[in-house]
């Protein structure tokens, strides 16, 4: 909920709560993450939520800035991840 929640906090306006949250997204280390998921609500919550929010910041007045390629790097790790369970990917 934290990460999926992210956006909300930025659009809210709640700095100190959206800056600690997306430190704590941030240390998600998604390279080790093993096991199963449920692809679609991970997709929707983690990847929707790192994705919209790192665009967000570059564009809310007021936002803080810095966050959006680490985020968006984060997305990235986890969508790689769940890529085998789509079949097969060639990295470009």
């Amino acid at each position: 909920m934290i990460v999926d929640g992210l956006d909300a906090l930025l659009i809210t306006n709640l700095t100190s709560d959206f800056i600690k949250a997306v430190e704590f997204a941030l240390a998600i280390d998604f390279s080790k993450a093993d096991g199963l998921v449920f692809p679609f609500e991970t997709i929707i919550r983690y990847i929707g939520g790192l994705v919209a929010t790192a665009d967000l910041v570059n564009f809310l007045p007021g936002a803080p800035r810095g966050y959006s390629s680490q985020l968006t790097s984060q997305a990235v790790i986890l969508a790689d991840k769940l890529a085998p369970g789509y079949g097969p990917q060639q990295r470009r």
